[in-house]
C-alpha cells in the first residue's frame, strides 16, 4: 500500500504536471536552453563544499564525501544535460553519516558531449578509483545516471578490467530512443517526465553514433558480472525498458528489478516511507556486502 507521503508526493506531481508541460521547451529551444545553461559554472551545494574532499587527479571533478571501508561510485541523473539536484546530494550525504564513504562525479554534459565521451571518460574514472579504493565499490546511478552507470560498467567489461562489486539502478534511463511499444502503457500515469523532450535529449546525447549504440542504450549492452539491483515505479516511463532488459538478460540470475506500486520516476530520492524502504535495503547490501 502506498504511504501517505507517497500520496501527497504524487499529488503535488500530478497538480504541477500541466504546468510543467505548458512551460516545456521543444525542439531547438530546448537544446539551446541546455547549452546555455550547461556554460554556467556548476557549484556544490555548500555543506558539499564544506565537509567533502575534491579529488583532482581522476580526470573529472570527483567529491570524496564521509570515510568507511565500503564506497559508493554516484552518477547521477537530469537527462544528460542538467548538473546534480539537491536531492541528489542529500542522498550521497544520508549515505556517509550511515559510514558510507562517497565518490560524488560530475560528468561532462549533453549536449555538449555526446556519450562517445562521456561513457569513456567515467569509465576511466571509475577504473582509476578501483584501482585506488579496491574493488570494494558499489555504483549507483539514478534514471540518466542508471544508464551512465550501466554503460560504464559494461564498458569496462568489455575491455577486460576490473568491475565494480555491485551496480544499483533507480528508475534508469536504458535507452534513449524511448522506441519500445510498452512505454506507452505508462504515458498518462508519469506525471514527470515527457516523451518528446527524452527523445529530443537522448538524441543529442547519442550523437552520430548507431541508434543501438549501448553506450546510450546500455539495454543492449548485455548483463554484466557483477549483481545488479534495479528499482523502479509502476507508473513511470522507465519501468518497461527496466523489465526489457531483465528479459533479454533472463540467463542472468543476478539481476534483480523490483517494481514498486504506484511510484513516479525517481522516487528512490523523494522524501517518502517508499525511498525510506530503499535507502536501508541498499545500505544493508553495501555495509553487509551482500549481492
Amino acid at each position: 500500500m502506498i504511504s501517505k507521503g507517497g500520496k501527497a508526493v504524487n499529488s503535488i506531481l500530478k497538480a504541477t504536471d500541466k504546468l510543467r508541460k505548458a512551460m516545456s521547451l521543444g525542439g531547438d529551444n530546448l537544446v539551446k536552453q541546455k547549452l546555455r545553461a550547461n556554460g554556467k559554472k556548476y557549484s556544490p551545494p555548500a555543506f558539499v563544499e564544506e565537509q567533502a574532499e575534491l579529488v583532482t587527479d581522476m580526470g573529472l571533478p570527483l567529491y570524496l564525501l564521509g570515510k568507511g571501508e565500503q564506497y559508493v561510485f554516484y552518477l547521477h541523473g537530469g537527462t544528460y544535460v542538467d548538473w546534480p539536484t539537491l536531492f541528489h546530494w542529500k542522498f550521497v550525504h544520508r549515505l556517509s553519516q550511515d559510514g558510507v564513504a562517497c565518490l560524488f562525479v560530475l560528468y561532462h554534459k549533453a549536449p555538449t558531449y555526446t556519450c562517445d565521451t562521456v561513457v569513456p571518460e567515467v569509465a576511466d574514472v571509475l577504473s582509476k578509483c578501483i584501482s585506488r579504493y579496491g574493488n570494494n565499490i558499489t555504483v549507483i546511478g539514478d534514471s540518466a545516471g542508471g544508464g551512465l552507470a550501466l554503460a560504464t560498467v559494461q564498458l569496462l567489461q568489455n575491455k577486460g578490467e576490473a568491475l565494480p562489486q555491485r551496480l544499483i539502478l533507480f528508475s534508469p534511463w536504458l535507452d534513449v530512443n524511448m522506441d519500445n511499444p510498452d512505454i506507452q502503457s505508462n504515458i498518462d500515469k508519469d506525471v514527470m517526465l515527457n516523451i518528446d523532450t527524452l527523445k529530443t535529449l537522448g538524441n543529442e546525447y547519442l550523437g552520430n553514433n548507431d541508434i543501438r549504440c549501448p553506450l546510450a542504450c546500455p539495454l543492449y549492452g548485455g548483463a554484466v558480472q557483477c549483481p545488479t539491483h534495479i528499482f523502479v515505479g509502476s507508473d513511470e516511463l522507465m519501468l518497461a525498458d527496466c523489465a526489457k532488459y531483465k528479459r533479454l538478460n533472463a540467463q542472468c540470475e543476478s539481476i534483480t528489478v523490483r517494481e514498486f506500486p504506484s511510484m513516479q520516476h525517481c522516487f528512490c530520492l523523494m522524501p517518502i516511507a517508499e525511498a525510506d524502504e530503499v535507502y536501508y535495503e541498499v545500505l544493508q547490501l553495501i555495509k553487509n556486502n551482500k549481492n
